[in-house]
């Protein structure tokens, strides 16, 4: 009886949960930012008067970089 309910037999693939998709949301949308800033910025207009927006694109790319190495580690 108790091996009734001890591993499920699905025709799918249930995957374990991951931080990485959140991350690298997060990533991808400091990317978008720093990248509209940073735009703005060689317009000659800066948003807000902040002029890092290449900092922060060049940032977001690096923790895309990042997740993609990571979470590759944690498939492979």
């Amino acid at each position: 009886m108790a091996d009734e309910h001890a591993k499920p037999e699905h025709d799918y693939h249930l995957v374990d949960p991951s931080p990485w998709p959140i991350v690298g949301a997060f990533a991808a949308l400091i990317t978008a930012i720093g990248a509209v800033m940073w735009m703005a910025q060689h317009k000659g207009a800066p948003i807000g008067g902040m002029t890092f927006g290449g900092t922060m694109f060049f940032v977001g790319l690096g923790g895309i970089l990042l997740v993609m190495y990571a979470w590759w580690s944690d498939i492979i």
